[in-house]
């Protein structure tokens, strides 16, 4: 199936930048996690990882990938 839109990115399938968000949320635990620091509980980290990946494999999976997006530009008169 093919959809217009005026976007030229991935403005047009919003559940992405809604993904996006929720990982860049997890921005503090991955620096804790990569810089060997112990600032949090481990139940505390696994249950915010969990959650940001569970709730983002909710978004992706009701994305319909079937849709190829054609970016439509509005005549300038």
């Amino acid at each position: 199936m093919r959809k217009k839109t005026e976007h030229e990115g991935w403005e047009c399938v919003g559940e992405l930048m809604l993904i996006a968000d929720k990982m860049s949320g997890l921005h503090h635990t991955l620096y804790e996690i990569r810089n060997c620091e112990r600032l949090q509980q481990l139940d505390d980290i696994v249950t915010d990882l969990k959650n940001a990946f569970k709730d983002s494999l909710d978004m992706l999976n009701n994305i319909n990938t079937d849709i190829e997006w054609e970016t439509v530009c509005e005549d300038e008169d």
